[in-house]
């Protein structure tokens, strides 16, 4: 911290009228007479470090959040980046640690069998207090991967990234884009044909297709996404395509409709080792898994740890097993894809649902991606939490036709969802209300509905219904003398 609050004084001095967030590790940290202004104007909360020494902060995934407040309370601020973690002198000398230590010096020992217990109990307190303080930092600056990324799979909000923009070989995560067209191919997923004699003959991981094998493309989708059968890739091109050549102008296709700026596809079993033209990034391929996991049948069979199909000449029952670990050493893995070659490494596409809300991962040239994926999730979904939505306006008064009142009363219903917290703000919401209602109306009567955006996503609805009664007006009485008048009028007319 030391080294920190110097580089703070320096910058004040330069200019004491800008706020510094100093980015360590995962957050930005405010200190002294600008956490003070912080707390102020925005609520941020201050700890007390010591003598003459605040600081208050938050998590660099709300910066979008804060930027905003900053832009309504007329803050000037600049973001200070690189600036390196504490050591451990740095947290031997904060002011915790040191009431901790006191407190343990404090107690009498008596009884203790002999001093090395004291010394060892105080040691394991000490580095536990050392360990909680800079858990977090340090655990995802251990992640292995060269590119990752963490993305809400329904909003695209990033909630971790490193290097997600850099090209990379991507490996066999490749059959994310070759199942997901087989599957809105509009073929008939459940028709057995005979599989190309060619386009089996490859090497790498199978679901062992042989000459004259009876398969479905759902058999072949299952080949792709359980054991990565390259053989089940250039099947199913052939039958969905005509050749593999073909199929992969789909799949250069289909990601220049989705966006996928930074990809390119050859093959669609992710082989690449004859290539430098088959690549992706992190982000793109987050992005993709997002796009195929909202196909259900997609979903359904990457969730799999097994499962028992029939094909071959003849056809007999056999099992294929997922070659994705997380999904059992993981809470809340829904799937999605391994990968691997000589040349694009370890990679893993993954896809985790806790809290109601379901995140995605990427991880291109990951030695240790199991527990990269495993940490990511843990740290990413602390982040993540039920919101009210916000509204404009939340009451509106609708038209009456034949009531005893001109207009009813109506309320939105309080409506929530699982975001990245502090991003409710950014929630738009569509009012869809009928010009009239016809009478009668009772309070609690569905009048209307409220849809709830994030980023062009419909992530919540909720009705808009009647807080009073409309009764229905009674018919007027007739009027004998005007009504014989009426009858008057017309026969002389």
């Amino acid at each position: 911290m030391s080294k920190l609050l110097k580089h703070y004084e320096e910058l004040k001095r330069q200019n004491s009228s800008i706020i510094y967030l100093f980015r360590v590790g995962i957050f930005y940290n405010i200190l002294n007479d600008d956490a003070k202004i912080l707390n102020e104007k925005i609520g941020l909360k201050i700890t007390d470090l010591g003598p003459h020494i605040f600081k208050c902060g938050f998590p660099i995934s709300q910066i979008d959040k804060y930027v905003e407040l900053f832009k309504r309370n007329d803050l000037k601020y600049q973001i200070v980046d690189n600036i390196p973690s504490q050591n451990t002198n740095d947290y031997l000398n904060n002011i915790e640690i040191k009431k901790i230590v006191k407190r343990i010096l404090e107690i009498d020992f008596k009884g203790v069998v002999c001093l090395k217990c004291v010394t060892v109990f105080i040691c394991t307190v000490m580095m536990m207090c050392f360990c909680c303080m800079n858990v977090s930092a340090d655990d995802l600056s251990e992640i292995s991967a060269k590119s990752a990324i963490v993305i809400d799979g329904e909003t695209g909000d990033v909630l971790f990234e490193k290097n997600a923009y850099e090209r990379r070989p991507m490996a066999s995560t490749t059959k994310i884009m070759s199942v997901l067209l087989v599957l809105e191919s509009g073929e008939d997923l459940d028709k057995q044909f005979v599989v190309d004699s060619e386009a089996i003959k490859v090497e790498g991981s199978s679901m062992g297709l042989q000459d004259g094998d009876k398969v479905t493309l759902r058999d072949l989708c299952c080949g792709m996404l359980l054991p990565s059968g390259n053989d089940a890739a250039n099947a199913a091109a052939v039958r969905v395509a005509g050749s593999i050549g073909k199929f992969v102008q789909l799949m250069n296709k289909k990601a220049e409709q989705l966006e996928l700026n930074d990809t390119h596809f050859v093959t669609p079993s992710g082989l690449d080792d004859d290539t430098d033209e088959h690549y992706s990034t992190a982000a793109d391929m987050a992005k993709l898994a997002a796009e195929a996991m909202k196909n259900e049948d997609f979903r359904a069979i990457c969730h799999l740890e097994k499962v028992e199909l029939c094909y071959g000449n003849p056809p007999y029952d056999r099992w294929l097993i997922n070659s994705n670990k997380l999904l059992k050493s993981c809470e809340g893995i829904v799937g999605v894809k391994t990968g691997f070659t000589d040349k694009a490494r370890r990679c893993l596409v993954s896809a985790c649902d806790r809290k109601n809300k379901e995140l995605i991962c990427v991880t291109l040239n990951a030695p240790d991606d199991w527990n990269d994926h495993s940490k990511l999730y843990d740290y990413c979904f602390d982040f993540v939490s039920k919101q009210k939505l916000p509204l404009d306006k939340s009451s509106f008064d609708v038209a009456v036709v034949g009531g005893v009142s001109d207009s009813v009363k109506c309320k939105v219903g309080h409506a929530s969802a699982v975001l990245l917290n502090g991003r409710a703000y950014k929630v738009k919401t569509k009012i869809y209300l009928p010009r009239f209602v016809y009478a009668p109306v009772k309070s609690g009567d569905k009048i209307g509905l409220a849809l709830f955006y994030y980023n062009d996503v419909e992530i919540a609805r909720t009705d808009i219904t009647a807080v009073e009664d409309a009764m229905l007006a009674e018919p007027e009485k007739p009027d004998i003398f005007h009504y014989y008048l009426d009858k008057l009028k017309k026969l002389f007319a």
